[in-house]
């Protein structure tokens, strides 16, 4: 029964539920990465992987926007019950700390303003002391204070300061100031309560006194400055950018895309954007040497051209940025391609892909070649790679520039290595001239990523020749066309010219008629091609031509006895190079050649023809069959 049950519990991969149940663990504390084709097969899992993905706790955020600790809404996360509930300041007049710990660990609201902890019914208390935007009527240019506690210590620090500070001139003139409230030691909540009444104009003379009922402090103490909000950029990301991206470029593309709010940016001014050059961390980081640039492609919010739908013909609209990224090779590097633009049909409901055949075709030739890479399933390649693909000469192959191509790339690998090490090693200079600070621990730079096999390199080929394949059809069919407009004979362009030839042969030889011989004598090969139509022989009646050629020089020998060819290896290549006999045939029923004009010669108009045989890649076979002969 236990083994049947073992069986259950095994995934198709061979697995081990607790093997999975580690991994994930592992996946959702962030130690451990999926690589392309590892994820697990079994529904089960996959679920499990997905709970993991929309977990709040996935996103790096611990606490919510009243500073809540998030609960884990998968399972796999560590819990976050030990966290430590730092106490907060006073806000109640005359209260301790004593009194509201307890009340603080157990019901406390953290806020994300501060950090600071405070009881449940006194957080709004709390914002409107030290957070809500208060102005002083006094000095409206100076700008606006936080809180009733942060207007009390500038009135405190800008205001009495002046009013009690000496004399420089002993004139009796009255002094007038502003007395908004009268202070007292009742704490926050009763400053802000004052600070509702209304101003009084009170007139002081050179030599005042202070009332007892203002009690001034002795040393007026700067207003602190309240600890800013940190903006987590990397939570903006989506989880499907961070398995492609480097954890090095999560901050500067999450500061490229996005507003400090999370909004995406709508402005675009460019689409390449680089990381940016600030000072190196320090000890180093492998990371920071090996970060890559990105290309954004937002055709709609940056050019704003209108798209439609493939579907329905009605105008898209972008609902946000493209959730997936692709990391596009290039000659000596690689970069990401990041759809800035979702388009999405508003009656279909269909969302489409930025950079699909069906968004690239409504663009202007101008705007459609700026996309700069050919994409396959998972990776892309830099269209500058594809020029070195398509010319096929001796050695060009496909192999050849894979191998060509990943040379290039190892080396830019090892000189970002070199850098990286050559800081390590200016750090522990540095280090070692202070005794006291410990000697850092360096992380190993990163890997080298090979690139993929030959065969891929093909595909990216073969998918950039089906992006014109529309192109190539018009021009085919454009040709096509054009040799099916002649309709005549070889005998009947051979007829003509021998008469235009015989006309030409009287009026130079005094009206004497010409003979078959003269008369076939004068046409030069250049007029046969120019005024006559010709076809190919058939596969057969060439076959018995070229074997009675071999047979007729088998027995032929130089001068000291020695064969000129040899059976045997001449037998071999005659069987290998006849199967190509019905290659080098014409079409059936299709005229290769058009007429461009005609000429008039011994009183007879002749036309002027162009053959089609051989004008394109698909029908230059008769140019290139010496390339079959072995050794040529």
């Amino acid at each position: 029964m236990s083994k049947r049950k073992s069986e259950r519990d095994m995934t198709k991969t061979g697995k081990s539920s607790a093997y999975w149940t580690d991994i994930c663990h592992r996946y959702a504390q962030g130690t451990f990465q999926f690589s392309t084709g590892k994820r697990p097969g079994s529904r089960k899992w996959k679920e499990a992987l997905e709970r993991i993905d929309a977990c709040p706790l996935q996103r790096g955020n611990k606490v919510d926007l009243f500073g809540r600790h998030i609960v884990c809404a998968c399972g796999f996360h560590k819990s976050s019950d030990k966290a430590l509930i730092e106490a907060g300041p006073e806000v109640d007049a005359g209260g301790t700390s004593e009194e509201a710990g307890t009340s603080q660990a157990e019901q406390g609201v953290k806020c994300s303003l501060c950090s600071v902890v405070v009881e449940a019914e006194k957080f709004s208390e709390h914002l409107s002391d030290y957070h809500a935007e208060e102005r002083c009527d006094s000095c409206k240019k100076r700008g606006r204070v936080q809180g009733a506690v942060g207007l009390l210590q500038h009135i405190e620090s800008s205001h009495y300061g002046a009013l009690l500070a000496p004399r420089v001139s002993p004139s009796k003139k009255s002094l007038t100031i502003s007395v908004p409230f009268t202070i007292s030691t009742a704490g926050a909540t009763s400053a802000a309560l004052a600070v509702s009444t209304a101003s009084t104009s009170v007139s002081i003379p050179a030599a005042i006194s202070v009332s007892p009922a203002i009690s001034v402090p002795e040393a007026i103490s700067p207003t602190p400055s309240l600890p800013q909000a940190v903006t987590d950029w990397e939570s903006f990301l989506p989880s499907q950018f961070k398995r492609v991206l480097q954890p090095a470029d999560w901050v500067w593309i999450a500061k490229c895309l996005y507003e400090p709010t999370g909004q995406l940016r709508q402005q675009i001014q460019t689409n390449w954007f680089y990381p940016p050059m600030q000072p190196k961390p320090s000890p180093p980081e492998p990371g920071w040497y090996f970060r890559q640039r990105m290309f954004l492609w937002a055709p709609m919010r940056m050019w704003g051209i209108p798209l439609k739908c493939p579907q329905c013909g009605r105008k898209m609209h972008h609902s946000g940025i493209y959730p997936k990224v692709r990391e596009v090779i290039d000659m000596d590097s690689r970069y990401y391609l990041v759809g800035g633009d979702y388009p999405r049909c508003s009656a279909c409901k269909l969302p489409v892909c930025p950079w699909s055949q069906d968004v690239l075709s409504q663009l202007d030739v101008a705007h459609r070649t700026l996309f700069p890479a050919v994409l396959t399933t998972q990776l892309a390649l830099d269209r500058k790679c594809v020029t070195f693909l398509r010319p096929r000469t001796s050695g060009n192959s496909s192999s050849y520039f894979q191998s060509a191509v990943e040379e290039v790339h190892s080396e830019e690998w090892a000189r970002r290595t070199i850098q990286y090490l050559s800081d390590c090693e200016h750090h522990l200079r540095k280090v070692a001239l202070v005794q006291s600070a410990a000697t850092p621990a360096f992380s190993a730079p990163a890997p080298f990523k090979p690139l993929p096999l030959a065969q891929w390199f093909e595909t990216v080929h073969s998918n950039d020749i089906l992006s014109h394949l529309d192109e190539m059809k018009g021009v085919i069919t454009s040709t096509y066309g054009r040799i099916l407009k002649m309709d005549s004979t070889k005998k009947e362009d051979v007829k003509e010219l021998k008469a235009a030839k015989r006309g030409e042969w009287k009026s130079s030889h005094g009206g004497q008629t010409p003979t078959e011989a003269q008369l076939m004598a004068s046409i030069s090969p250049g007029e046969l091609a120019k005024h006559c139509r010709r076809r190919t022989r058939k596969a057969e009646e060439i076959r018995a031509m070229i074997s009675g050629l071999l047979e007729s020089v088998w027995e032929l020998s130089d001068t000291t006895g020695l064969r000129l060819v040899n059976p045997d290896s001449m037998h071999h290549v005659w069987e290998m190079q006849q199967k190509h006999l019905e290659c080098i045939q014409d079409p059936p029923h299709v005229e290769l050649y058009t007429k461009t004009g005609t000429l008039q010669k011994g009183g007879k108009v002749l036309n002027v023809l162009r053959c089609g045989r051989g004008s394109s890649s698909l029908e230059s076979f008769h140019r290139h069959q010496c390339a079959f002969i072995p050794g040529k």
